[in-house]
């Protein structure tokens, strides 16, 4: 970042705090409960729960893409240091 350029402002704290603090195995256990409440829901609200449940997938799949973004990032920033 050169000097004339503002500081980077965090567009989605939660998500970079969660990144910075947790690794994979976070991400099964966070959602475990919450998938295994939606999966017992009745037959009246199944449907809304199928969707949830489809949501929740995709943010699990999101937040392992990015967990492959940081470690490629973090293999690089290790290769430019050995230089």
């Amino acid at each position: 970042m050169s000097k004339s350029q503002p500081p980077a402002e965090r567009a989605y704290p939660g998500i970079e705090v969660f990144l910075e603090t947790e690794d994979r195995g976070a991400i099964t256990s966070r959602f475990a409960a919450t998938k295994d409440a939606l999966s017992g829901l009745p037959k009246l609200k199944a449907e809304h729960g199928k969707r949830a449940l489809v949501a929740i997938e995709q943010t699990e799949e999101l937040l392992n893409q990015l967990f492959d973004v940081k470690e490629q990032l973090s293999a690089q920033g290790q290769k430019k240091g050995r230089r």
